[in-house]
This record gives C-alpha cells, sequence and structure tokens, in this order.
C-alpha cells in the first residue's frame, strides 16, 4: 500500500526516524494514572497461587464460620507463617478467634479472594495468631464500573463535537476530519449502550484545558489521553465483568474497547506519530476501573488544569450531532446490530 505524503499547512512533514512527542497533559488536582513512557508501568498482577491440597472434608452441617479459629504458636516465632510476597490491599495481622470467614465478612472481600491474594497460605483452616495476611481491594460493583465508563464517554463526546466546530480542525484534510465526525458517531452509541445497561451519572456539561479548541496539538493531546485511559478502563471492565459470571458485559466490553483502540491509532496519526499504531499489546494496568479513571473529575469541574480550564461545554443535541456527523456515522449504533 502507498504511503501518502502530504504538508500540512504549518508547512511541518511527518519524519519516518523520530516520532515527535505529544504535549503533556497537565491535571491540578490529580495526575492521570495512564503513564505514557515506557517504563513505570504497575506490576502485573500476582499469578494465579500455587496448588493447594484440598481441606479436610468435613460434617455438611458445619457453617464457614465454625471453622477453627487461629491459635497461638507453640514455638514462639518460628511457627508464625511468612507473609505474603506482595499485597494489592492492606496487610492484617491474625487475632485471636480470626478466621479467614470472619475476615471476609470484616473486610467485604469474598473468601476466594483473601485466598488468591495469600498463596502462602496451605491450608484455609489453620491461621496462627500474629502472622500477616493480605486483604485485598473489594471488588468494584457493577454499577460503579457501568457509571465511571458512562462519565468518560460523556467527556469525550461533548469533546468530538466542540472541536469539530473549533479552529483545532479547521485545517484538517477532509479524510483526517472524517475520523473526528466518526468518533463522535461512536461515542453516542456507547453512550446509549451503557443507559440502557442501567449506567447514570448527573454530568453533561465539561471543562477542558487551556487552548484546547484553539490548537491542534492540544485538542488532539487532551482526546488521545482521555481514548487511552478509556482503552485500559475497557479492558479492566472485561476482565472484573468475567470474574463476576457475566460474560455478555465482558464480551460488551471488548467490543468497545477494539473500537476506541481504533480511536487512540487515529489520533497519533493525526499528531504525524510514526507508526500510529505502535503497541504489540494494549497497556492494561491490574487497577480498578474506577482508580483508572479518576482523574475523570477533572473535566466535571472548573479550573483544574494548572487553575484554568475552558468550558462548561455542553453534550451535544441530537440534532446538532446528526448534522456534525454528517454522512460518516456508524452502520451499527447498537451492538446487536
Amino acid at each position: 500500500m502507498k504511503t501518502r505524503r502530504r504538508q500540512r499547512a504549518t508547512g511541518s512533514r511527518r519524519s519516518l526516524t523520530k516520532e515527535k512527542q505529544p504535549a503533556v497533559l497537565t491535571v491540578q488536582t490529580q495526575a492521570w494514572p495512564i503513564i505514557t513512557s515506557r517504563d513505570g508501568w504497575p506490576d502485573p498482577p500476582m499469578g494465579k497461587r500455587p496448588d493447594r491440597p484440598p481441606p479436610e472434608r468435613r460434617p455438611d452441617r458445619e457453617r464457614p464460620e465454625e471453622r477453627p479459629p487461629a491459635r497461638r504458636p507453640r514455638n514462639g516465632l518460628d511457627e508464625i507463617p511468612p507473609p505474603p510476597t506482595s499485597c494489592s490491599g492492606r496487610l492484617h495481622q491474625v487475632r485471636e478467634g480470626d478466621t479467614l470467614f470472619r475476615l471476609s465478612m470484616k473486610y467485604g472481600v469474598s473468601l476466594e479472594a483473601i485466598l488468591d491474594a495469600n498463596p502462602q497460605i496451605t491450608d484455609p483452616d489453620t491461621l496462627v495468631v500474629g502472622q500477616v495476611v493480605c486483604i485485598p481491594r473489594p471488588g468494584e460493583s457493577m454499577l460503579e464500573i457501568l457509571n465511571a465508563l458512562l462519565t468518560a464517554e460523556k467527556v469525550e463526546t461533548a469533546l468530538y463535537a466542540r472541536g469539530l466546530q473549533s479552529p483545532a480542525l479547521a485545517g484538517l484534510p477532509a479524510e483526517q476530519f472524517a475520523y473526528f465526525q466518526a468518533g463522535l458517531s461512536h461515542e453516542l452509541a456507547h453512550i446509549d449502550a451503557l443507559t440502557e445497561l442501567g449506567a447514570s451519572v448527573p454530568f453533561n456539561e465539561f471543562f477542558y484545558p487551556p487552548g484546547t479548541f484553539e490548537d491542534l496539538t492540544t485538542y488532539v493531546n487532551t482526546l488521545l489521553t482521555l481514548e487511552t485511559a478509556g482503552v485500559s478502563a475497557y479492558i479492566q471492565a472485561s476482565d472484573e465483568f468475567a470474574r463476576m459470571g457475566r460474560f455478555d458485559l465482558a464480551r460488551l466490553m471488548d467490543r468497545i474497547m477494539g473500537v476506541e483502540a481504533e480511536h487512540r491509532a487515529l489520533l497519533r496519526e493525526v499528531l504525524d506519530l510514526v507508526p500510529a499504531s505502535n503497541l504489540c499489546f494494549e497497556r492494561a494496568p491490574n487497577l480498578p476501573v474506577t482508580e483508572i479513571l479518576a482523574a475523570l473529575s477533572s473535566f466535571v469541574q472548573p479550573n483544574q488544569f494548572d487553575g484554568q480550564s475552558v468550558g462548561p461545554i455542553p453534550l451535544p443535541t441530537r440534532e446538532l450531532a446528526e448534522e456534525l456527523i454528517g454522512p460518516h456515522g456508524c452502520p451499527n449504533p447498537r451492538p446487536d446490530q
């Protein structure tokens, strides 16, 4: 396939040897948890815990809380099991009377999640006073995940719509301008899908960094930051829904994530970043969806970008959105089409 070369109005040409670095989007209150450098990414999740011998079979009438409570070590510290090698949560030092079941009830975490976080525990029925147990973070609810994703989609939708009417995109070639027309169509379809699942957030006006709608680089970098975070959030949402047994929702998250990843590559192409598609695997930090999207709070209140912002920018009406999208609406605006 031929490589199309073009010269922008500014006179810059695409470099095939050195990738231009996008501008950094600065957030005053909290930084994006999505790291744009190659280093510093969160460690991968702990591996599957090693096989454990099956626990001794107990009478069916016994309830989980009736399992033996923690006992005191008989020979001093030598008998206390080692702590977990790492912990994504909080550490609990076992006290008399503790059982894993009681700890799961106390902290609102499933027994299986506690065992997954503590591969050093080989017998779930044996705890020793003084040993250290990792209590993982409680899982997010389905509605919390959907609401966080809906907020992200709304922030992006308002950004796409205002951008199509702004000087920032006015000088783009028609084929690249169409990326943003189609992107608006995609985000509106994602809003509809999430809303039909019960997601609801009160935000309909948003704030963006100064100069977002005046300068192409600032505009595209702001959108690229949001899309990159969205890709990671949808990957994590798919994983969490699968663990909930909601494989229908996990599949939907995968389908939306695939389109968000296309957006990321097309935005890099507009910025003349070579190659536009630059990853073998999408980055997926092992964090709750609400943490991945934590910096969205900066877009729903004014003056969060070094004390400044542009806005409020409202969501477009459906009539305005159809006019802005023109002939580039997506052919399957519903996931069942």
